[in-house]
């Protein structure tokens, strides 16, 4: 049981649910109540995460922040948000571009200069000569200090780590934008899956557990690649069915 809480039980499907619940009340309220909702809820994690929280989600080899993952999951979801509230304000997706890129840019920021808290909280100690010293190792690199609850975590569902995704997202959401719907650019597998990506989710779940346990644990990198070609063809392929058959499967 404790095990489950702390991971397998909430994982991704199940946070974005418990999410959705979580920020319901204010949804549809102005853009500086769900700001502050965000931050509050931000806060209430950092506040347990100091109290117990961190250690013990950490304890195992748990995923996305266990229990009280849907605390920091707030963060993207609520900026996810407003970024589909700026392009109905706008009108034109052309012209929401640069502001998607600048609040991305931001939180990318906020969340990097978060996670530098790590080198002036337990285990470690303030520094005092340098810039350097103030900065830990940027994000997709992997620490060089003993971590904390200011580190990067996806496995603590760390403030930092869901401050810094929520920003990344919405640089590659400008990016696709512009892709997409000023450049109109499409690919048909992309389509495909991204038009069903719930539908894509569930049976990627599904066709890993039975393809991994076909393959032996040990086998020649020849047979590896012929089973992912075939987990691959098989995932596309179902979804594509689907397509076919106009059947779309939503949250």
């Amino acid at each position: 049981m404790t095990e489950a809480l702390q991971g397998d039980l909430f994982q991704t499907l199940v946070h974005i649910g418990v999410t959705a619940l979580w920020i319901m009340p204010v949804i549809g309220a102005r853009p500086a109540v769900r700001l502050l909702f965000a931050a509050g809820s931000a806060g209430l994690h950092l506040g347990l995460s100091h109290w117990f929280y961190y250690s013990w989600v950490t304890t195992v080899a748990g995923i996305d922040g266990g229990v009280l993952g849907f605390l920091t999951w707030t963060i993207p979801m609520l900026a996810g948000s407003l970024a589909y509230d700026l392009l109905v304000r706008t009108g034109k997706p052309g012209t929401a571009i640069g502001s998607l890129l600048g609040w991305g840019a931001g939180l990318m920021l906020l969340g990097y200069c978060f996670s530098c808290l790590n080198l002036a909280t337990p285990p470690n100690a303030p520094a005092h000569v340098g810039l350097g010293s103030w900065l830990v190792a940027p994000p997709f690199v992997p620490p060089t200090h003993p971590v904390n609850l200011w580190t990067m975590s996806q496995q603590a569902g760390s403030v930092t780590y869901l401050t810094f995704g929520a920003g990344l997202s919405l640089v590659l959401y400008a990016g696709f934008v512009w892709a997409c719907d000023v450049r109109r650019f499409q690919i048909g597998i992309w389509r495909t899956l991204g038009s069903n990506a719930l539908a894509g989710y569930i049976i990627h779940g599904v066709a890993c557990w039975g393809f991994g346990s076909l393959l032996p644990r040990r086998a020649p990198l020849e047979t590896v690649l012929l089973a992912l070609l075939a987990y691959l063809v098989f995932c596309y392929g179902c979804v594509r069915v689907l397509e076919w058959k106009r059947i779309y499967w939503r949250m």
